[in-house]
């Protein structure tokens, strides 16, 4: 069952403390930049080689799945149509983040510095 009044007193809350077009802007950038990041710290909480062998690729990022089930759980509860756009948004990270382990990125430095630079964007978001 959805919590729609709830979602909306959220919404209705954060509104109102974020009125200024430039703070509006910064948090559309870094509040999805931070979550990705935060994301790509748990893909890269490494599992012992003996695990990974045995759970096969998509399983061995169990860590990051731990998060993303219960993540979801949240938005279902709020709103159906906000848990598919998250899961959309989620599976598009993870897709990404393969990419990039596939790629040999360094994920865990990547997501490090993007996370202080989205997290300075926020700080400049709310002195405005």
């Amino acid at each position: 069952m959805e919590n729609t009044t709830e979602l909306h007193a959220w919404l209705d809350e954060y509104s109102s403390s974020h009125q200024n077009p430039t703070n509006i802007l910064l948090h559309k950038i870094c509040v999805p930049t931070i979550a990705f990041t935060v994301l790509g710290f748990l893909w890269s909480i490494p599992l012992p080689k003996s695990i990974r062998q045995n759970l096969g690729y998509v399983f061995s990022h169990i860590i990051p799945m731990l998060v993303i089930g219960p993540t979801l759980a949240f938005y279902f509860r709020l709103s159906t149509k906000m848990a598919m756009a998250m899961l959309v948004i989620i599976l598009c990270a993870c897709a990404l983040l393969a990419k990039m382990e596939q790629k040999q990125v360094r994920i865990f430095r990547v997501s490090l510095i993007i996370f202080i630079v989205a997290w300075i964007g926020q700080f400049i978001g709310h002195d405005i």
